[in-house]
């Protein structure tokens, strides 16, 4: 019998799109380049789900996330 993978936390980006792809002018220098230092700009936060509840799209998004820790992980 294979049994699924555990519970576990997953960090997640959230915000719009062209942020959280770095295309943000917050991620660029003064003179137009990548800044390679702004880990992400004020339009994303994070948030920690539960990696095996959540489901990712085919575009490596996620339509439905369930907060960690969740019920499941904490049920005997």
């Amino acid at each position: 019998m294979i049994q699924p993978p555990p519970h576990t936390p997953l960090t997640l980006n959230i915000g719009p799109i062209n942020c959280v792809e770095r295309e943000c002018p917050e991620y660029l220098t003064a003179d137009g380049y990548q800044d390679l230092t702004v880990e992400r700009c004020s339009h994303v936060t994070s948030t920690v789900v539960c990696g095996l509840c959540s489901v990712e799209s085919d575009h490596g998004f996620y339509n439905d996330i369930t907060p960690w820790p969740c019920l499941d992980a904490t049920t005997p």
